[in-house]
């Protein structure tokens, strides 16, 4: 079967909730196997853009009040957003490593045995004392240094990484961490094994951003090629079909569940009726493969795609990447600049203004204005 780069794109935009929104925050963030939140606006404007009505508001008291998404540490490291029911999937993929800590402490010689009996103290003081943030854990008296408490993860990581614990949201200028047997009482903890849980991750996957090629998949995941191989054998005989694109005919095949095949085929929108999205930073779309082709010309990727990993906010036109955005806020409403690659036609640029409207609204804002810019953008 031969697919075209315009029908893998439709399918990917249609499946991540991009064409018809999802019923619910917590239904996307579930069929993506993820949403990333080192930056939680993102995250927010990236359910916003796949649910129906979604409000910052009703993003944090999803989070923090109602607690049906759950943010973790997750694949690649970093953190994401997930359902609160799937928080024990997410712990079961990720098991059966020591965390990323353990490795530093085993490549430098540390003492391995002593940073576990560290982490199972400020374990214990979690659950006693429900939440805890770093100041907290500075007063108890344990020896913990600077890096111990890093912002990007330290022990808190390790306590994520072992079900012990998620964030809580913050006390002021400080985040906060909560045991999970505190914040989640009624959740049944109940994690698979590593294996079982990354066949299920890998099927969700396939579902929301094949047809892809098995390394696209060990790139977002973040392992090996020859460990997703593993799982994808697990598959039943003939879930899982080859197709060929057709703009790469003697190319590795790309991977499809058998039961979306029909789907994928599906016609594809005529060139400028698709729908036009602002996607935030780190969007999933743009996490899901290696190889970016697909959703970018190639003169254009050092715009989206920056150093240290960055990936900037996004304006999507055909399924394609086409300029890049952001917003401030001032006395007047929230303002949105847009850097196009090239010049928008009208009807494009009203379709983005009535995006960033709804981008306003979502953060509960009045909306000020909309810049359409030439060139790259000076603060990326």
């Amino acid at each position: 079967m031969n697919v075209s780069s315009d029908c893998l794109r439709w399918f990917q935009f249609r499946r991540s909730g991009l064409a018809k929104p999802f019923s619910t925050p917590e239904s996307a963030a579930g069929a993506l196997s993820g949403i990333q939140a080192q930056i939680l606006s993102a995250a927010g404007i990236a359910l916003w853009n796949r649910s129906r009505k979604l409000t910052w508001r009703g993003c944090e008291t999803r989070l923090f009040s109602k607690r049906s998404l759950v943010k973790l540490w997750g694949q690649r490291g970093t953190l994401h957003l997930y359902p609160s029911n799937d928080w024990p999937l997410i712990h079961g993929a990720l098991s059966g490593r020591g965390t990323w800590q353990e490795r530093l402490l085993e490549r430098r010689g540390g003492d391995i045995a002593a940073w576990r009996e560290k982490v199972r103290q400020v374990a214990e003081i979690l659950r006693s004392r429900q939440t805890i943030g770093r100041r907290g854990l500075r007063e108890t008296g344990l020896e913990l240094d600077e890096y111990d408490l890093s912002s990007w993860g330290g022990i808190f990581a390790d306590l994520v990484r072992l079900g012990e614990a998620c964030h809580a949201g913050s006390e002021g200028n400080e985040g906060l961490f909560a045991s999970r047997a505190a914040w989640l009482p009624n959740l049944v903890w109940n994690p698979p094994t590593r294996e079982e849980a990354n066949v299920e991750i890998l099927r969700r996957y396939l579902a929301a951003y094949g047809p892809s090629r098995l390394r696209d998949f060990a790139y977002w995941r973040g392992v090996s090629v020859g460990e997703a191989r593993t799982w994808l054998e697990r598959f039943e005989p003939g879930t899982v079909v080859p197709i060929t694109l057709s703009e790469e005919p003697d190319g590795e095949p790309l991977l499809a569940l058998y039961n979306d095949v029909e789907d994928v085929m599906k016609p594809v929108p005529k060139r400028g009726e698709w729908p036009v999205r602002l996607l935030g930073r780190f969007d999933p779309l743009l996490l899901a493969c290696r190889d970016k082709k697909p959703l970018i010309n190639s003169a254009f990727y050092h715009r989206v795609w920056k150093k240290a990993g960055h990936i900037e906010a996004t304006v999507l036109m055909d399924g394609r990447i086409a300029g890049t955005w952001r917003y401030r806020r001032e006395v007047s409403g929230l303002v949105v600049e847009v850097f196009p690659f090239v010049p928008f036609r009208p009807a494009i640029c009203a379709a983005i203004s009535e995006r960033a409207i709804g981008i306003a609204a979502f953060f509960g804002l009045p909306f000020g204005r909309i810049d359409f810019k030439n060139g790259e953008d000076p603060g990326s």
